[in-house]
C-alpha cells in the first residue's frame, strides 16, 4: 500500500474545503464563514497536519512501532487540539 506518511498528506489535500464547510455549517453554525476565518482555519488544518505527521513518522519511522499505535496517539490528541484551536481562534466570533 501507500505509504502512510503520503496518505495523509493526500487526504488532508481534499479534505481542507469540505472540512472548512462542514465545520461553519455544522459545528459552530453561528461563526463567520469568510475569508479571513478560513485563512485561520487552514493555519490550524496545517497544523493538525503537521503534528498528524510527526506522531506517524516519530513512530513509524523513528521508533519503528506500527501505523496503529501512531493511530491511536492521532486520535487521541488530534481532535482535541483542533477543536479548541477552531473554537476559540479560527472561527471565533
Amino acid at each position: 500500500g501507500m505509504d502512510p506518511f503520503w496518505a495523509n498528506l493526500i487526504a488532508f489535500a481534499c479534505a481542507l474545503g469540505v472540512s472548512f464547510y462542514g465545520q461553519t455549517r455544522l459545528t459552530f453554525p453561528d461563526r463567520a464563514a469568510n475569508s479571513a476565518a478560513f485563512a485561520r482555519f487552514a493555519v490550524v488544518a496545517v497544523s493538525g497536519l503537521g503534528l498528524n505527521q510527526c506522531i506517524v513518522w516519530t513512530v513509524t519511522t523513528l521508533a519503528g512501532g506500527p501505523y496503529e499505535l501512531a493511530l491511536a496517539l492521532i486520535i487521541a490528541t488530534v481532535p482535541a487540539f483542533t477543536f479548541v484551536m477552531l473554537k476559540f481562534w479560527a472561527l471565533r466570533n
